[in-house]
């Protein structure tokens, strides 16, 4: 990547991407730091958020044949678009569901919720007896399960596109269809 490559990389990620200032330097190889505005929305309740930082990046035979620009350290990331509704299917926008703090405690909510609706249930409920000891085993270690519910989560479409907007009701009906899978999955 040329340097006109990178710092086109940098305006496809942030708001406002400054100019950069080269470092002193004594040899071929030329250090640079830039401003850059990251912004996004947040988690909760998606509402704009932005941190300015400087990022660094270095330059190899600038202006010569064999021209080639490096972000120090690592690629940089927009750290303030916490916001876990995703148009994509990349990986971040999965993470982003499955890490949500505020889905996690709602997820866990409905979780109990399902707990006493089966130690509730009638005996002749289909596969009753499975469903049974996943309670009783539910909710005496739920952080074992919550995990699997997060998967099923960052997989659905409503999820993905709500994010934390999600309504009760789907999340609730969704934690409900999800526990066949979860039985099944942790053999029961």
């Amino acid at each position: 990547m040329t340097k006109a490559q990178l710092l086109d990389d940098l305006r496809e990620q942030y708001k406002f991407v400054g100019i950069p200032e080269a470092q002193q330097t004594t040899t071929i190889i030329t250090p640079y730091v830039i401003n850059v505005l990251e912004s996004g929305l947040s988690e909760g309740k998606r509402k704009p958020t932005g941190f300015q930082k400087n990022i660094v990046f270095y330059v190899y035979d600038e202006g010569g044949p064999g021209e080639e620009a490096y972000y120090a350290k690592a690629e940089p990331v927009n750290t303030s678009n916490t916001d876990i509704t995703a148009s994509t299917t990349s990986g971040l926008s999965y993470y982003r569901i499955f890490m949500s703090q505020e889905l996690r405690a709602r997820t866990q909510g409905f979780m109990l919720k399902a707990v006493l609706a089966i130690v509730n249930e009638a005996p002749e409920t289909v596969d009753h007896a499975k469903r049974l000891l996943w309670a009783y085993d539910m909710y005496k270690t739920p952080t074992k399960y919550l995990e699997a519910f997060m998967v099923e989560l960052a997989n659905n479409a409503t999820v993905r596109t709500s994010g934390n907007l999600v309504s009760d009701q789907d999340l609730e009906w969704l934690i409900n269809s999800a526990i066949t899978n979860i039985i099944a999955a942790f053999s029961f």
